[in-house]
């Protein structure tokens, strides 16, 4: 094949065969371009945009990729256009990575400059740009992108759909009246996804639990809302979200034994969610297993993040269990834990520091009950009388105290009761 004219003429000629669908006819002349030259940016291009139309999205990712990493005399920017950007990050779509895919969608949509010539419509785009945003943890742009979408029909989606999946990336924000105001409208919309059939569901039943001040729901709200989860169950039956929902719709109709069957399949599918270890702790402690309860809520304090509330709720509902069963120094450090949340309820917060100070109370009397006494002496040199006076202080225990002045005076330590 001569050079280079004749290359130009078969990139014309492939790019031809490229929109007239001839795939196959297309990709004959771009390898053959390669084995000339296996360093042809523009042949590596339209290669990969031929792997990418025959859905082999591997091959197209190295042939894209390659390309931008070889020397090219031919404009870049005719190369590497709007075009180019869409088909990699479809490719890394299909692929899941998500980060790149970002990216590339991006990088096309400041490139493009004809809206006509695109390899994906608006919506779609906009659409995979908000789900892939909303996984990489990029909120605020899901938001903005998933509100540019237009026409939701075109991508099989009803409104109500799209609202569904906004709100889920507002509740990540903290935007919780934006988020539910976005659950109201689309529960007056048709919905298409069993998913968000069930997710409204959800909504509203929370929303009535809310309205009765947490009384047992009635049977029609239950019937309802179960059958709507289970149908999105029967659609995705490992997705854990489905079966926490259940289990709780279960849990707050006092129906515990599905409940817990519920919470096991959701724990089956993913066993690290903080949320679900929660509420089955809940659900043991109604059931009055408080063995299991105490196991379930201590491995949802270690999966989750110590200033949520329902984490915090945890620490305190351990601590009363641990002071109910006589362990006052495994309850002080709960209470303590808990007394630090900042997000707990206020009263909670109370009821936890002043059982704090209570349990440094009760300890401080029985200190001084023993330090004043023989065998309590006794007791204690041996120990360790370095321990001792290390954690208590070299001052004989004050006949009339409280704890917080013990703590300020220093005269003892916390660090002291976790060593009984």
């Amino acid at each position: 094949m001569a050079w280079p004219f004749a290359r130009t003429r078969a990139l014309m000629r492939a790019k031809r065969f490229y929109k007239q669908h001839n795939v196959h006819a297309a990709m004959e002349i771009y390898v053959e371009l390669l084995t000339n030259n296996a360093a042809d940016a523009r042949a590596l291009v339209g290669l990969g945009h031929c792997y990418v139309r025959l859905e082999k999205y591997v091959s197209a990712a190295k042939c894209l990729e390659k390309a931008k990493q070889v020397p090219s005399e031919d404009d870049e920017f005719s190369i590497f256009d709007h075009l180019y950007h869409y088909s990699l990050a479809e490719v890394y779509d299909k692929l899941g990575r998500s980060a790149e895919c970002v990216a590339h969608y991006e990088s096309g949509l400041r490139l493009e400059h004809v809206p006509s010539d695109r390899t994906v419509s608006y919506p779609h785009l906009f659409y995979r740009l908000a789900k892939h945003c909303k996984d990489v943890g990029a909120y605020e742009k899901a938001v903005t992108y998933f509100r540019k979408v237009q026409k939701p029909a075109v991508l099989g989606l009803s409104e109500a759909d799209l609202l569904c999946e906004l709100e889920e990336v507002l509740m990540k924000l903290g935007r919780i009246d934006e988020a539910n105001e976005c659950m109201r409208r689309a529960a007056k919309l048709p919905v298409q996804r069993a998913a968000n059939q069930a997710h409204l569901a959800w909504f509203h039943f929370n929303e009535r639990m809310n309205e009765s001040d947490g009384e047992r729901p009635g049977t029609e709200l239950v019937k309802s809302t179960v059958e709507a989860i289970k149908a999105a169950i029967m659609k995705e039956r490992d997705n854990y979200k489905f079966w926490y929902q259940l289990g709780y719709v279960l849990y707050r109709s006092e129906l515990y034994e599905e409940a817990e069957d519920a919470l096991m399949q959701a724990l089956r599918h993913n066993r690290h969610d903080y949320a679900t270890w929660n509420l089955l702790g809940d659900l043991y402690s109604a059931m009055g297993r408080d063995s299991h309860a105490f196991a379930a809520m201590q491995r949802a304090t270690e999966l989750g993040n110590t200033e949520d509330s329902s984490v915090a709720r945890s620490f305190m509902v351990m601590a009363k269990m641990l002071e109910a069963s006589g362990k006052r120094n495994e309850a002080y450090r709960m209470y303590e834990r808990a007394g630090k949340s900042k997000n707990l309820d206020s009263s909670d917060v109370a009821t936890a520091k002043a059982k704090v100070n209570r349990i440094l109370h009760q300890s401080a009397v029985q200190l001084q009950t023993a330090f004043r006494g023989f065998q309590a002496r006794k007791r204690l040199r041996s120990v360790s009388t370095r321990v001792f006076q290390r954690n208590y202080g070299s001052r004989v225990p004050l006949r009339n105290f409280n704890a917080d002045n013990l703590q300020r005076a220093g005269i003892y330590k916390s660090s002291f009761f976790t060593r009984t």
